[in-house]
């Protein structure tokens, strides 16, 4: 889904649950300068409108999850998303 928004001239977001971005796809031939951390969502949007680049967000409940501590990992885990098979800690 991702790949398919980012074929337009727009910019394809993923969400992630606490306001950032997961994963973003550029158009070809766009310069982009990525945002970090709480918030990022929202600068990304700014940045694309003053581009005059569309927004596309891709929302799938894999990629809204932010795995940037033990907390999140096991939050993962508890979603199903990640089973004993292919995690170890």
């Amino acid at each position: 889904a991702l790949l398919a928004a980012g074929r337009v001239r727009s910019l394809a977001l993923a969400p992630s649950k606490d306001g950032g971005t997961n994963a973003m796809l550029v158009p070809p031939g766009v310069t982009f300068r990525p945002a970090y951390g709480p918030g990022s969502l929202a600068a990304h949007r700014r940045r694309s409108r003053a581009l005059g680049l569309g927004i596309v967000e891709v929302q799938r409940p894999g990629l809204a999850f932010d795995v940037d501590t033990e907390a999140d990992l096991l939050s993962v885990r508890g979603a199903g998303w990640v089973n004993a098979h292919n995690l170890s800690f």
